[in-house]
């Protein structure tokens, strides 16, 4: 068994796939397993995966008939791996010669941690890092604004579980928490990421539940900005259809989210204060960081 499983869910993936690939296999850490699972590519994604599966035996290379969601095809990576730790990896970003070794020796020297996340740093698609503009946030090269990073989450890293669950409803953005290596087996106690906008924050409060997050304080990890990528998606339906595989709209989406919220918070393991706790945070989360409950609706109902 490899120490260190990566797990890339990938579609139509051509422009940043290769990049992405050449910084897991240039780690420092060697021992590691990567499977990539294309969602039905139509571009050169194919290709692309089995010309590197070819060259290295690491690579498992799995392609699905039909797209069957984004969120269905992280959960089916997980599910294809094995090894003490785990990692997402998404086909358009980039990793740090010692990502995987930096973070193998955290969790090797905390066992309370549950996931490592070293600081991430914004890159445009040309690879240039994004930039922050006074007043407005990180600007990227087409004039999206992003939040600023490292963003500033001090609760993940709490003793306490319900402050950990404030933290990911609360003070968590851009869930780039998701792509720091976990501990299996506390991946393996989750219900894995849900078919709606919004699972992996999901996820990441079922995590949170169980165990710390140590926020490794150097950048190790190059999340890239590009139009293409679901964050920056315009069309509600697409962001929903894009988790799922399926229609929808993003109303049910957010119901959806809550609902889930709701279901972590009831079934994890937390004395009746902690749970009362995580509940109020669910309600906080519900007017969503000081906005109204419609305005996290409305723009996307079209």
């Amino acid at each position: 068994m490899y120490r260190v499983a990566i797990g890339m869910p990938v579609w139509n993936g051509e422009r940043f796939l290769s990049q992405a690939i050449e910084s897991i296999l240039g780690q420092t850490f060697s021992h590691f397993q990567l499977v990539i699972s294309d969602n039905a590519s139509t571009d050169a994604t194919e290709e692309i995966c089995r010309s590197y599966a070819e060259q290295d035996k690491r690579i498992i290379y799995i392609r699905q008939p039909n797209n069957i969601g984004a969120a269905p095809n992280h959960n089916f990576v997980f599910r294809q791996s094995s090894g003490q730790y785990f990692k997402f990896a998404a086909h358009d970003d980039i990793l740090a010669p010692r990502f995987i070794e930096e973070c193998v020796r955290v969790l090797d020297a905390d066992e309370g941690a549950v996931l490592c996340s070293p600081a991430t740093v914004l890159i445009n698609d040309d690879g240039s890092p994004v930039p922050y503009v006074d007043g407005k946030g990180m600007v990227d090269n087409s004039g999206r604004v992003w939040p600023v990073v490292p963003e500033s989450n001090s609760l993940l890293t709490s003793a306490d579980p319900a402050e950990r669950f404030a933290g990911v409803l609360l003070n968590m953005f851009m869930a780039l928490e998701i792509f720091g290596l976990i501990r299996r087996s506390a991946l393996e106690r989750t219900s894995l990421m849900p078919s709606h906008a919004g699972g992996d924050k999901v996820l990441l409060a079922e995590l949170a539940l169980i165990g710390r997050v140590h926020l490794h304080d150097i950048a190790l990890f190059y999340r890239r900005c590009h139009a293409g990528q679901y964050s920056a998606a315009a069309s509600g339906r697409y962001m929903a259809a894009w988790f799922s595989g399926k229609k929808g709209s993003m109303f049910s989406h957010q119901l959806r989210l809550l609902a889930a919220y709701i279901r972590v918070a009831l079934s994890a393991e937390l004395t009746t204060e902690q749970r009362y706790r995580c509940l109020t945070a669910i309600c906080r989360r519900s007017v969503t960081r000081g906005q109204p409950l419609r305005r996290m609706f409305v723009p996307l109902l079209e």
